[in-house]
């Protein structure tokens, strides 16, 4: 940037320069002077009236200048004799008597047009207005010469063009000879209005990727077009909404191979959607012995799901009634609405508690809003991150089973003949698959293949906000054929969607579905077209966990080769029954207590005081003094702020000496363990050293259930929050967890600090780790094995801390729950 702020003034000087004239040029195209200048062209953009006309037949949607001079001013290609002809290569149709576009005899006294000050006069029509038979209430304008006017709008502007249709006797209609000349009437009746190709593949794809509406695109039209008076250039906001409706319809066809059909339409849901290449499909990417190749393992076919809402995606209630006509109803990813809404007529909820947790897919199932007539949409996609075609479905009443038991139904459909197993995750499945067999059961709209084996699971992140016991029997972890699936992929699809969800609030439903639907796709396609250096980056990241998973597993099955046969007969006895009796899982579990608390050890030593009259009232001592100093670290952290601003600290005129509240406490550990041996006080460090250990337990107890509630905060709160509101208060409550787990921090590194300065009055208590920002991160996996990804980190010692195995007591328990979490990540490798 240095270099460029030094050759600055030269590109300065040369673009005024390009302003004016400095000398006499001649007509890039002949010897003539100079009449015109093109602002579009690049290179020899000089022109005489006539070479211009000439050159520019096949570029009609350039703007001209004309030098007055004084300055160049606008001036347009219609206003110079210019006449856009059809059907004959830029030329006349022979049949015609019209002059030749541009009059070569027509003098440049002609009253020129400034564009800057288009007129209503000149764009007399905002379109077409129909009437309610089909027919047109204003007739076609018409220029001076009788010909055709028709607005035209290209990605340079907004014009007026006189067009000269081909009259021979096999010319097709002026609609057809528009569309073979690339432009795209908004009619096919006496048009007034036509956008070129280029202009509606520039707006679609500007709407696909960057996200931009209808309104904004064609303002910034309206700006490139008279930059002065924007609004003097005719609106045609309505008509850039029809026609590109219309041609994302035709471009869908023909991509999707539907314009070699006898209609160009086709009667199978889906067939305009893409979909994952690398999820096994018969037919489509498996071999023709693919049954008898995979017979004997059929976890190498599984196909994977993941479902989740979303309710940004509302839709606004509309007072007239939604009349549009729908172009593509149910031929991509929103489910075909005849027989969604017949499933919902049809189909019945069960009503059930939430017996798990209070996700708000729970909570509000049976909210609804008076002003809204979809609350928001569900949807299921595959592990590679693909939307399943006709999956998507609209909510009524919130994220209820019933919706999504239509999506999953659909997703389970898909190009799945044959297919032995599906692995389906869902953030509320404890609760969601209890009634799922039942709920297809009553509906008959949906149904399963009954060969089809369904394992189902939570994904690593939300399932640490549930019941320690839905750990084993739901954990990914634990499934076999579940390799390292991302749970929470669906997650990462909504924040595109989510940006065009205000501009879709108020279109008719039909659009709505056909906005999704493209966009949906344009999701599809760029992982499609991306997915395989994603999944060759993702493999050389796995091959460094899956070698130290290996290491871990044989080690262990060297030490342990005759209890490993044991463990692994169990195993296989709870998998194979495990979609039967899903509590079987639990022995991937390891029953497990709690340390003693600081309550419990306190009393403890205060009933081994009551026989020693010397020692009575030392443990009450000690542990007030640790009260005292925890009630000091929050009003230190609180009051420096305050402190600050009272007038004492202003004008310095405060009192002096040591505050009571910091005075310091004169415990064993302030003294330190030097102190504690010249004086005799060995057992009265040895009972702080025994609080202190329980006061950090208790800590870390506390942070563990803080992280824990601020990840299902996440998804209670902050993501389905969509307004200003919402959102403040979703991340208030984000904070106020985040300042209740640093409060506990500060308490576990101050008993850290005292624990260490007398530690060596007790030998049998284990060491107090250092507790580092790191470990106070919300981690997806926080118990198991070292998967890889984000998994690959080792999870913090906090989530252990504290905890003892329980049985027999031995060391042996501790190696099968290493061999329970590592075993299992093993075979999904495999």
């Amino acid at each position: 940037m240095g270099q460029w702020i030094d050759i600055r003034s030269r590109y300065l000087y040369l673009l005024l320069e390009m302003e004016g004239l400095t000398r006499a040029p001649k007509c890039s195209m002949c010897t003539s002077p100079m009449q015109i200048k093109c602002s579009d062209c690049i290179g020899g953009n000089y022109f005489c009236k006539c070479c211009c006309l000439q050159t520019h037949m096949r570029s009609p949607f350039h703007w001209m200048s004309r030098w007055t001079g004084a300055h160049f001013a606008p001036i347009s290609l219609r206003s110079l004799g210019f006449k856009l002809c059809l059907g004959h290569d830029g030329k006349p149709c022979p049949l015609t008597h019209a002059p030749l576009s541009g009059d070569l005899h027509l003098h440049l006294s002609q009253e020129f047009e400034d564009m800057h000050a288009i007129s209503d006069t000149l764009f007399d029509s905002a379109g077409d207005v129909l009437d309610p038979s089909g027919g047109h209430t204003r007739r076609t304008r018409t220029a001076q010469s009788g010909n055709p006017l028709i607005t035209m709008v290209n990605q340079t502007g907004v014009f007026e063009m006189e067009v000269l249709f081909c009259v021979c006797p096999n010319a097709g209609t002026n609609d057809e000879q528009l569309l073979q000349a690339g432009i795209f009437p908004s009619t096919f009746r006496h048009i007034e209005t036509a956008f070129t190709f280029s202009v509606l593949d520039d707006f679609l794809a500007d709407n696909l990727e960057c996200k931009t509406t209808a309104q904004q695109y064609y303002s910034k039209l309206q700006s490139i077009t008279n930059r002065m008076f924007p609004d003097n250039v005719p609106n045609l906001y309505k008509q850039l909404l029809r026609a590109s409706r219309q041609w994302r319809d035709l471009k869908n066809r023909i991509q999707s191979g539907l314009g070699h059909q006898p209609d160009g339409d086709s009667t199978i849901d889906g067939s305009m959607a893409i979909f994952c290449p690398a999820c096994p499909q018969p037919g489509i990417n498996l071999p023709e012995n693919w049954k008898e190749r995979y017979h004997d393992d059929p976890n190498q076919l599984i196909r994977t799901f993941i479902m989740d809402g979303n309710f940004s995606a509302e839709h606004m209630r509309c007072r007239t009634g939604d009349a549009d006509l729908p172009l593509s109803a149910g031929m991509a990813f929103m489910a075909n609405p005849n027989s969604y809404k017949a499933h919902l007529h049809s189909g019945q909820e069960i009503v059930q508690p939430s017996t798990c947790n209070t996700y708000r897919a729970i909570e509000q199932a049976n909210s609804s809003r008076p002003h809204l007539d979809v609350t928001g949409i569900g949807a299921t996609a595959c592990c590679h991150g693909f939307f399943v075609p006709t999956s998507v479905v609209d909510f009524q009443k919130g994220e209820r089973q019933i919706n999504m038991d239509y999506s999953l139904c659909k997703a389970l459909s898909y190009n799945m003949e044959d297919i032995p197993v599906a692995l389906v995750m869902y953030d509320i499945m404890c609760q969601y698959g209890v009634h799922f067999q039942e709920q297809v059961e009553r509906s008959p709209e949906l149904s399963l293949s009954s060969s089809l084996q369904l394992r189902t699971g939570i994904g690593l992140f939300h399932i640490h906000g549930h019941q320690d016991s839905c750990l084993p029997r739901f954990s990914p972890s634990y499934i076999p054929g579940a390799k390292q699936v991302d749970g929470e992929i669906i997650e990462t699809l909504w924040a595109p969607l989510n940006n065009i969800s205000r501009s879709i609030r108020g279109m008719s439903l039909a659009h709505r579905q056909e906005v999704l639907d493209a966009h949906m796709n344009h999701s599809n396609w760029k992982k499609m077209v991306r997915i395989v250096p994603s999944l060759l980056k993702r493999w050389k990241r796995m091959e460094t966990g899956i070698d130290l998973s290996a290491e871990t597993l044989n080690a262990l099955n060297t030490r342990l080769r005759t209890k490993t046969k044991r463990w692994l007969a169990a195993e296989k006895h709870a998998q194979s029954k495990r979609h039967e009796d899903p509590t079987l899982m639990d022995i991937y579990d390891t029953v497990i207590s709690k340390a003693p608390s600081r309550a419990e050890i306190q009393q403890q030593l205060i009933s081994d005081e009551s026989g020693d009259i010397t020692t009575h009232g030392q443990t009450s001592w000690i542990a007030c003094g640790i009260k005292i100093q925890e009630l000091q670290t929050d009003d230190n952290h609180l009051g420096h702020a305050s402190h600050r601003r009272t007038p004492q600290a202003l004008d310095g005129s405060g009192m002096d000496g040591l505050n009571p509240e910091d005075a310091p406490i004169l415990l064993p550990s302030s003294l330190g363990w030097e102190w504690c041996i010249r004086h005799g006080a060995q057992s009265l460090a040895g009972k702080e050293v025994q609080l202190r250990h329980a006061q950090a337990s208790e800590s870390i107890h506390r942070i563990r259930l803080a992280l824990g509630f601020k990840s299902a905060l996440f998804r209670t709160h902050v993501r389905p929050a969509h307004t200003q509101q919402t959102k403040t208060r979703a991340w208030n409550a984000i904070h106020s967890v985040d300042t209740n787990v640093h409060e506990h921090a500060r308490i576990y590194s101050m008993a850290r600090d005292a624990y260490h300065k007398i530690q060596q009055a007790s030998v049998n208590l284990p060491d107090l780790p250092k507790l580092r920002a790191e470990d106070l991160h919300v981690a997806t996996l926080v118990l198991g094995s070292e998967p890889v990804g984000q998994r690959n980190r080792q999870k913090s010692w906090i989530w252990g801390f504290g905890h003892t195995v329980e049985d027999d007591g031995t060391w042996m328990d501790d190696c099968r729950f290493s061999y329970s979490s590592v075993h299992p990540l093993m075979c999904s490798h495999m």
